[in-house]
């Protein structure tokens, strides 16, 4: 999405400008202006190289992977992990209100599967 963190203002709704002054949380936010304080509608920002809008930023997405600390006998073909103690889930991307830092696909935290929140959402796939 481009070299620098105000062009990710471009492709991605993350901390900003406008999140500072309408939110004050008080941490640093980004130098730039997308407009757009908390969630915004699918396809607001650019699309990226690979024909997708909305990867990064605005709601951090829940992926169908079991939580595990690290990476070690994840599958690295794309599919997802599943284990049999399976307490936690995977949400990935970073949203509205995280830094360039947490605003990417790398970025990923666990939750319980009945956790909900305002900055939490998913997204559909079909695999073929």
């Amino acid at each position: 999405f481009g070299n620098t963190q105000n062009e990710l203002c471009l492709y991605a709704n993350l901390y900003d400008e406008v999140g500072q002054k309408e939110n004050r949380y008080g941490w640093r936010h980004v130098e730039c202006n997308d407009g757009v304080a908390k969630t915004a509608p699918v396809g607001t920002y650019k699309v990226n190289p690979f024909g997708f809008y909305d990867m990064h930023g605005n709601v951090w997405e829940w992926v169908e992977d079991c939580w595990k600390k690290g990476y070690d006998d994840a599958p690295s073909n794309g599919d997802e992990y599943i284990s049999d103690s399976c307490d936690n889930r995977v949400a990935r991307g970073g949203s509205w209100y995280n830094i360039p830092t947490g605003v990417r696909s790398a970025n990923r935290y666990w939750y319980s599967p009945t956790y909900r929140a305002f900055n939490l959402g998913f997204r559909l796939f079909r695999k073929i």
